[in-house]
Formats: C-alpha cells, sequence, structure tokens
C-alpha cells in the first residue's frame, strides 16, 4: 500500500493524504532558494529548517482526517473548504498582529 494519496488540488492550494498517519498535508512545491536553505540548515545543524520530501513538496501543515472521508469526495471537498477558511483566517490574523 501506498503511504501517500497523489497531489488534490483545491481552492488554490495544493494537498495529499498521508494514509498512514490519517491526515490531510497542506503542501507547497519548495523552490531552489527553499532546498538550498535546507541543506545548508542540514549542514550546519544536522537537522531539516523545513520537511522537504523527496518529491520535492514542503509540508506546511497537516490535520487529521479519516480515510472513509478521504476517499468520498465530497465529504473531502468539504473539509478542505473548512480547512482553507481556517487557513486564511489564520494568515489574516497573524498579518494583522504584525501591524
Amino acid at each position: 500500500m501506498r503511504k501517500k494519496s497523489g497531489i488534490y488540488k483545491y481552492n488554490g492550494k495544493c494537498f495529499r493524504y498521508d494514509y498512514e498517519h490519517a491526515i490531510v498535508e497542506y503542501v507547497s512545491k519548495a523552490k531552489a532558494q527553499e532546498k538550498k536553505d535546507n541543506e545548508e540548515w542540514i549542514a550546519k545543524f544536522g537537522k531539516p529548517l523545513w520537511d522537504i520530501d523527496e518529491s520535492g513538496y514542503l509540508l506546511i501543515d497537516s490535520i487529521g482526517l479519516s480515510r472513509e472521508n478521504w476517499k468520498d469526495k465530497e465529504a473531502r471537498n468539504e473539509y478542505l473548504e473548512e480547512y482553507c477558511y481556517q487557513l486564511e483566517d489564520f494568515v489574516a490574523s497573524e498579518l494583522a498582529g504584525m501591524f
């Protein structure tokens, strides 16, 4: 059994499902500078700065979801809709706190 699903795009964001841990991962393709910074950080501190997988995806956030709900497209989209709303709300509140 594969451990993670392919990339699922929803609401302009990329997600995948981790079957082993029953979580939805919000991911982004790592840019060259992020990969370079990560390699330098590993060399200097012995651990990664960011969680970048072998496919070049950077893990931004994750949240639990049952396998059954991931397989049910309607339930998945409903869940991701709320998750996207929460992510956007979090970013807006963080930005508001900066000014």
